[in-house]
C-alpha cells in the first residue's frame, strides 16, 4: 500500500512523467535537479565555513546558539506560517478540481490529509531541503552523534508540520467567520490597520532601536528576550536541537513528543472547525460575488486616459494583466505581506549609521559600504515581489493560454506588454525603496538620486527576467495560483536573481567607489556628475541586455506549447 496520499498521487504522476518525457521538458527538470543540488552543497559549505570562523572570535566561548537559532527559527516559522496560510485559501476553497472531490466519496480526513500534505509540499520544501545541509553542518561542527543526525531531521519536520497546520486552521478560520462578499474587502482593512498598529508601535515602544537611542548592550538585552521568548515555536525547535547536540536525550525527545502533540492538536481543531463549517465557508466563497469589482467597459476606459499613447493591443493586455492581479484573493494577502516587509525594512535600515568617532575617511568608507548593502537589500526585497507577482503572471493565463497563441500578437509583444503592465508599478515601490534607504544612512545628494535611479534601472532588469523565466518554467495545468509561484521555476529564478545580483554590484560598486575616493581626480562637480551617469548607463545596458535576453528565451520556450 503507497504512503503517498491519495490526493497527491497525480502530482506524483505528473513528475515522473516530466522527468521520462525527454526532450526540453525533461532537460528542464535536470536542470532544476542539479541547481538544488547545487544549492544544498553551498549551504553546508557556508553554514560549515561561518561555524568554523566563530572560533576565531575572542568571545566564541561565550556565545549562546540558542539566541540566534530561537531569533532564525522563529522568523521561519513566521513566513511559512503566512505562506501554508495563503496556499490554503487556494487549496481548500479556490482549487479548480474541488467541485470533483467533494461530490466523490473521499473521506473528509483523506480530504484534509491531502490538502494539508499538498500545501506542505509546496511551502515547505525549499526550508525541508536546503534547512538539511545547515543541520549536517551544525552536527559535524560539535561533533554530535548519531541520535542529532537522526532526531534533528524528525524534530525539523515536526515544526514544519506546526507551521503549515497552524496556516490551514488560520486559512479555515478566516473562511468561517469572513461575511459572504466581504472577503477581499476584510483583508484590506486587516492589513491597514496592522500598518497602522506597526508604526503606532514604532512612536510608543522602542522596536526602532536607532530611533530609541540606546546602548548596545540594551540592543542585545531586547533582542536576548526576544530569541528567549517561551510562546514562539521557533524557540522550542532552537531549544530541541540545543538539547540534541548537547546529547540531552531525555529533554530532547520530551520536547520533540510536545511538538508532535501540538501538531496533532492543530490537526483535531482543523478537522473539528472543516466538520462544522467547511461546506458554509465553501459554498459562500465559490457561489458568492466578490463587493470589489470591475467591470470590463469601465476599465477599458480608465486604461485609455491612464495609457493613451500604448497601442490599443498592448494597452488591452495591460488591463486584462491588473484585472486578473484583482481578481484573486491570495493575492491581496500577499501583497500585505510583502509590503509588510518593505516597511520594515525600511523602519529598521536607519539604525546602521557610521561610527561617530571615526574619521572622516572611515565615515566615508563605511557610508559606501551601507549603500552597497541598501542595494543589495532593496534588490532582494524587490526579488521576493517578483517572484510571488511577476513569475507567475504567464502561467496564471491557465488553460485560456490558447487565446493569447490565437490572437494576432506575436508571443514576444505579449512578454513586453506584461514586462510594462508589471515594471510600472514596481519601479515606484522599487525607487521608493532604494531612494528611502540611501536617505536612511546619510548619503549625500547626488548618491540618493542615483540610488533612485538604480533601483528603476535594477527593477526593469528584475521584471524582464521574471516574465522570461516565467515563460520559460510555464505551467498552465493548476488548480489553483499559489501553486504557481511555489515550483521549481521559482526557485531558479530566485538562484539566478542572486548570481544577477553579483554582476550588478560590479558597475554600482565602481560607479560609488570612484565617485567617493577619486575626488582630485574628477574636482568639478559636472564631473562627477558624469562619473555616476557613465555607471548608470553601464548598469542600464547590463539589465537590458538581461531583460531583452530572458524575454526572447521565454518566447522561443513558448512556442513548442
Amino acid at each position: 500500500m503507497s504512503i503517498t496520499p491519495l490526493l497527491l498521487r497525480p502530482q506524483q504522476l505528473s513528475l515522473k512523467n516530466r522527468l521520462l518525457a525527454g526532450g526540453w521538458q525533461s532537460l528542464k527538470e535536470a536542470f532544476g535537479i542539479v541547481v538544488s543540488l547545487g544549492m544544498m552543497a553551498a549551504m553546508y559549505l557556508c553554514t560549515r565555513a561561518a561555524l568554523d570562523a566563530t572560533k576565531e572570535l575572542p568571545v566564541a566561548a561565550a556565545i549562546d546558539p540558542m539566541g540566534p537559532l530561537s531569533l532564525l527559527l522563529s522568523s521561519l516559522f513566521a513566513m511559512l506560517m503566512l505562506a501554508s496560510a495563503i496556499s490554503s485559501i487556494g487549496s481548500f476553497f479556490l482549487a479548480r478540481d474541488l467541485d470533483l472531490l467533494l461530490s466523490s466519496p473521499l473521506s473528509l480526513g483523506r480530504f484534509l490529509g491531502g490538502r494539508c500534505a499538498e500545501v506542505a509540499i509546496s511551502t515547505g520544501w525549499m526550508v525541508c531541503v536546503f534547512g538539511f545541509p545547515c543541520l549536517v553542518a551544525l552536527g559535524q561542527f560539535f561533533g554530535c552523534g548519531t541520535s542529532f543526525f537522526l532526531l534533528a531531521p524528525l524534530a525539523s519536520l515536526a515544526w514544519v508540520a506546526m507551521a503549515v497546520l497552524s496556516g490551514a486552521l488560520s486559512a479555515l478560520i478566516f473562511a468561517a467567520v469572513a461575511p459572504p462578499r466581504q472577503g477581499k474587502a476584510l483583508l484590506l482593512v486587516l492589513f491597514m490597520a496592522s500598518l497602522a498598529a506597526f508604526f503606532a508601535s514604532l512612536n510608543s515602544a522602542p522596536l526602532s532601536l536607532a530611533a530609541a537611542g540606546l546602548p548596545v548592550e540594551a540592543h542585545l538585552a531586547i533582542l536576548d528576550r526576544a530569541a528567549h521568548a517561551s510562546w514562539s515555536p521557533g524557540y522550542y525547535w532552537a531549544r530541541i536541537i540545543v538539547c540534541l547536540k548537547e546529547s540531552q536525550l531525555f529533554a530532547g525527545s520530551a520536547l520533540l513528543g510536545g511538538a508532535l502533540a501540538a501538531s496533532l492538536a492543530l490537526w483535531g481543531a482543523i478537522w473539528g472547525i472543516a466538520k462544522a463549517r467547511y461546506s458554509q465557508a465553501y459554498g459562500r466563497l465559490r457561489g458568492e460575488a466578490s463587493s470589489m469589482h470591475l467591470n470590463s467597459r469601465a476599465s477599458q476606459s480608465i486604461a485609455r486616459l491612464i495609457f493613451p499613447f500604448l497601442r490599443s493591443d498592448r494597452r488591452a493586455l495591460i488591463t486584462k494583466e491588473y484585472k486578473v492581479f484583482s481578481r484573486d484573493i491570495t493575492h491581496i494577502i500577499q501583497l500585505g505581506m510583502l509590503l509588510a516587509i518593505c516597511f520594515i525594512y525600511l523602519s529598521n535600515f536607519h539604525s546602521l549609521q557610521s561610527p561617530p568617532d571615526a574619521t572622516p575617511e572611515v565615515q566615508l568608507l563605511w557610508q559606501i559600504l551601507l549603500l552597497l548593502v541598501n542595494v543589495g537589500l532593496s534588490f532582494l526585497v524587490v526579488t521576493c515581489i517578483c517572484s510571488r507577482f511577476v513569475f507567475p503572471s504567464l502561467s496564471l493565463e491557465g488553460t485560456s493560454f490558447w487565446i493569447l497563441q490565437s490572437a494576432p500578437v506575436s508571443m514576444r509583444n505579449i512578454l513586453r506588454a506584461k514586462v510594462l503592465s508589471w515594471f510600472l508599478p514596481l519601479s515606484v515601490i522599487s525607487s521608493v525603496v532604494f531612494l528611502s534607504g540611501a536617505m536612511a544612512v546619510g548619503a549625500e545628494e547626488p548618491l540618493v538620486l542615483a540610488s533612485g535611479c538604480i533601483g528603476f534601472i535594477l527593477c526593469y532588469g528584475l521584471v524582464g527576467m521574471s516574465i522570461g523565466f516565467g515563460a520559460l518554467f510555464a505551467h498552465f495545468e493548476w488548480d489553483y495560483s499559489s501553486q504557481v509561484s511555489t515550483n521549481m521555476g521559482s526557485f531558479i529564478f530566485m538562484a539566478v536573481s542572486f548570481l544577477s545580483l553579483a554582476i550588478n554590484l560590479i558597475p554600482v560598486a565602481l560607479m560609488f567607489g570612484t565617485y567617493a575616493f577619486m575626488p582630485s581626480l574628477f574636482p568639478h562637480p559636472a564631473s562627477q556628475t558624469l562619473i555616476l551617469a557613465l555607471g548608470l548607463l553601464a548598469l542600464a545596458l547590463l539589465n537590458w541586455a538581461c531583460a531583452a535576453a530572458s524575454i526572447s528565451l521565454g518566447s522561443r520556450s513558448l512556442k513548442a506549447h
